[in-house]
């Protein structure tokens, strides 16, 4: 029956010129970054420095075991929110994090 209701209701607003209809339009995909080396080798060398596990790198990141390890391998790239998250949880500044990158990069 409420099936029957909605199809009712979608029948009325098209008579009325406002229902919603799919868009002829085509919306290309959105490109994802790509995962920067440089961040991800920092990353890794930054917690080993400090003898921490992935595991509690990740906990006070709020992030996962998992994509943590996809971020060192260079497998994800991450977003700015979970970069200044990593940055807080290796105790490190983001100024400190971008001058490692930059180190790692001219490698």
């Amino acid at each position: 029956m409420r099936l029957w209701a909605a199809t009712a209701r979608w029948l009325q607003l098209d008579r009325q010129g406002v229902a919603s209809t799919p868009s002829s339009t085509y919306d290309p995909p959105v490109p994802r970054a790509q995962p920067d080396a440089a961040l991800s080798a920092c990353l890794k060398q930054l917690r080993e420095e400090r003898q921490l596990s992935q595991e509690h790198v990740a906990h006070m990141a709020g992030m996962s075991v998992g994509a943590l390890s996809r971020l060192e391998r260079g497998k994800a790239a991450a977003s700015w929110a979970t970069t200044t998250s990593l940055a807080a949880a290796l105790s490190v500044s983001l100024a400190e994090l971008a001058r490692e990158v930059e180190r790692e990069q001219a490698k």
